[in-house]
């Protein structure tokens, strides 16, 4: 299974939102996001000027965040030294638990809590949809003194998908976040991190694609930045399950002048592999590409509309078939919308006489999400 979401970067505006469940999970269910939440943590330590590109830090792989508890978080190698820049495009965990610490020591827990509340988590988003919920995350006098650490490589912190892609949001749109909306402007505007922190973060999410974990996201259409997430699946007050993963990926294009940000996540990926980079991030590059060929394409694509027959809406936006259609006389109530996505198929075919159709149905879908590499 699996979801996308893809979010206009400047407006909060959704665009399309994809799950392969019989529920909306995008808005209804929480999940730890893993390393996607390391452009949030590196914001807050920029934003409080704790870190600097030219930060050197060592990996051998492990590390305790407190020296006096016995718990270790791990990598998935040993790096051995990097700069920030590295550490970040090859989502190094020894290197986020070592800003963490910094972060608690000069902010504390109650000002780590305080700029997490500012990117929205533990709120919901108030998107327009029904059954939202607000995710998980703990007040600062419950958390354990790891939790900082835990929080800060993404573990020990429920998002809702929407609420992850609002908060990372706010980083493209340089530093404003927008209320998510599927119609109408968005309500909730405001400025979390600064431009320069955003545009430092942004910078590091471009090197993820071409130099680090999400390499297979690299496009030679447009210039895509982000970051691989991959966490182990957990039942709530049991821990985690063994050989589960999230394999995921968040990011947005082009890298210049952001115009989407997307979120793309695959539930237990089947093929053995499961690091976001090996699946997430080339079906995000699929997606991202689809896009970009499309509204080339579209922006050649003159729908001729004529008052006596059906037109060709193929390739086209729900929003953009309900105005051409409303405007050819058709109630929202005569319009039947299937799936998500495109218009790929329409009933009735184009050129059908007008006076005959009492009823249009309209079929969606991204590209066939079966053939996920």
């Amino acid at each position: 299974g699996g979801m996308v979401v893809i979010m206009e970067s400047k407006t909060g505006r959704i665009r399309a939102m994809y799950s392969t469940y019989g529920w909306n999970t995008v808005v209804m269910s929480y999940f730890e996001p893993g390393s996607m939440m390391k452009p949030i943590t590196y914001s807050i330590a920029k934003q409080n000027n704790l870190i600097f590109e030219d930060d050197e830090f060592h990996c051998d792989g492990r590390i305790k965040p407190v020296e006096d508890v016995n718990v270790v978080i791990r990598d998935t190698q040993s790096h051995g030294d990097l700069k920030l820049p590295d550490a970040f495009a090859h989502s190094c965990n020894v290197a986020t638990v070592i800003i963490a610490r910094r972060m608690n020591e000069i902010l504390g827990r109650y000002g780590i809590y305080k700029f997490l509340r500012r990117f929205g988590f533990g709120s919901k988003t108030g998107i327009d949809l029904p059954g939202e919920i607000s995710g998980v995350l703990k007040k600062p006098n419950e958390w354990s003194r790891i939790d900082f650490a835990e929080i800060a490589i993404g573990q020990g912190i429920g998002t809702t998908p929407i609420q992850l892609i609002t908060a990372v949001n706010a980083i493209v749109n340089d530093g404003i976040l927008v209320a998510p909306r599927l119609v109408g402007k968005a309500e909730v505007e405001r400025r979390v991190i600064s431009v320069e922190t955003a545009r430092f973060v942004k910078k590091l999410m471009r090197k993820v694609v071409t130099d680090g974990t999400g390499k297979k996201a690299n496009s030679n259409l447009v210039e895509i930045a982000g970051k691989t997430g991959t966490a182990q699946k957990a039942i709530p007050g049991e821990g985690y399950i063994e050989g589960k993963f999230y394999s995921s990926f968040i990011g947005f294009f082009p890298y210049d002048d952001p115009k989407y940000t997307m979120l793309v996540i695959i539930d237990e990926p089947s093929n053995g592999k499961y690091y976001g980079g090996d699946v997430a991030a080339p079906l995000f590059r699929r997606i991202v590409e689809r896009m970009v060929k499309d509204e080339k394409s579209s922006s050649n694509h003159v729908i001729r509309v004529y008052p006596w027959k059906m037109p060709d809406l193929s390739g086209l936006s729900v929003k953009d078939a309900l105005e051409i259609l409303q405007h050819l006389g058709f109630r929202r109530d005569e319009i039947e919308i299937e799936g998500e996505g495109l218009i790929v198929k329409q009933i009735p075919p184009p050129n059908t006489c007008l006076k005959d159709v009492k009823k249009v149905i309209l079929f969606l879908s991204f590209e066939d999400f079966s053939s996920v590499e």
